[in-house]
């Protein structure tokens, strides 16, 4: 089905917000752990047509992926760094 979201997907997008608000240390790690569950949602994966990108995300290697990726941008948006290319 087009345009539909998965759970991986929209747990990302909440850790990522979370993230780039900072202080929120208790909703964003319960964020991750909800990122991390929707690996055990295949029914969902196959509902919203998600691929190996969103099954991916919902890999600690993922979650780790996202938070690194926020942190670059945040870096970037306050002028204190440039994007790097590590990932």
């Amino acid at each position: 089905m087009e345009g539909r979201v998965g759970r991986a997907l929209t747990s990302a997008t909440g850790v990522a917000c979370l993230r780039a608000s900072g202080g929120v240390g208790p909703q964003l790690t319960s964020h991750v752990y909800g990122l991390l569950k929707a690996r055990n949602y295949e029914a969902d994966r196959a509902a919203a047509g998600t691929g190996e990108g969103e099954e991916w995300l919902s890999t600690p290697e993922g979650a780790t992926w996202v938070i690194d990726t926020v942190d670059r941008l945040m870096d970037v948006i306050k002028g204190s760094g440039a994007v790097s290319s590590k990932h």
